[in-house]
């Protein structure tokens, strides 16, 4: 009874401050650059437990010929996973862009269900701009989906040493 009425009041602390129980915040964001081989990862992911057993937030893999795909959102579930349409909004507090791709299964999709949109991007993207600012951001599936929002604090370096190992930078 008495965890019932704490969950009950989490979720009308959340409804009274205006946010939707959909709005997830992160309260401790965190970059890992992981090489599985010959292949490179940044992964941005909530740490706010102290360890990484859900999927990724944002994710970015070196490709051939100096690209990089983008993964948003697998943590919180982005389309279906079968390569529809999907597209997300990404805000600071000086910008927002819009980003298309297609909803795909994550690469941790059998131990998460974890989907999420999936784009091919260069460095020089403006979405990694943004993510240089390294402030509050916000991502949310348009129209009207799943949101999340993060700091962004360490992005610049996580990148730098990302994109040495991919042989980009």
């Amino acid at each position: 009874m008495i965890f019932a009425v704490r969950i009950f009041l989490s979720l009308l602390a959340v409804l009274v401050a205006g946010e939707s129980v959909a709005q997830q915040t992160i309260a401790r964001f965190r970059w890992t650059v992981d090489r599985t081989g010959a292949v490179w990862v940044l992964n941005g992911f909530d740490w706010t437990s102290g360890f990484n057993e859900q999927d990724t937030l944002v994710r970015f893999t070196c490709k051939r010929g100096g690209a990089l795909e983008i993964g948003l959102g697998a943590d919180v579930g982005i389309g279906k996973g079968n390569s529809e349409g999907v597209t997300m909004s990404v805000k600071s507090a000086a910008a927002s862009l819009r980003v298309d791709g297609v909803s795909r299964k994550s690469a941790n999709f059998e131990m998460t269900s974890g989907t999420e949109l999936v784009k091919t991007i260069t460095a020089s993207d403006p979405l990694i701009d943004l993510l240089k600012t390294e402030g509050l951001i916000s991502v949310r599936q348009e129209p009207a989906g799943r949101s999340f929002t993060f700091q962004a604090k360490g992005f610049g370096a996580a990148l730098a040493k990302f994109l040495k190992g991919c042989g980009v930078a």
